[in-house]
């Protein structure tokens, strides 16, 4: 009886694979691929990285002032 429920939901998942693996192909198929979208996660992961490195390269604060007027 076990082994009756186990092959049922193999069945079970493989069916839901393959339709899920069906419908992927389809609307890669009908729309194409999706480059704006992954070009603007990549846009993304480059500013926030971007950020990271300034923060770390910040310039130390000194006393010194920019006054042409200062003696």
């Amino acid at each position: 009886m076990s082994d009756w429920i186990t092959i049922f939901a193999i069945v079970i998942i493989v069916i839901a694979f393959v339709e899920e693996l069906i419908y992927y192909i389809w609307n890669r198929y009908l729309y194409g691929k999706k480059e704006k979208r992954q070009r603007r996660w990549l846009q993304k992961l480059v500013l926030w990285i971007s950020r990271i490195k300034k923060k770390r390269v910040q310039e130390p604060k000194s006393n010194i002032t920019n006054d042409v007027d200062s003696p």
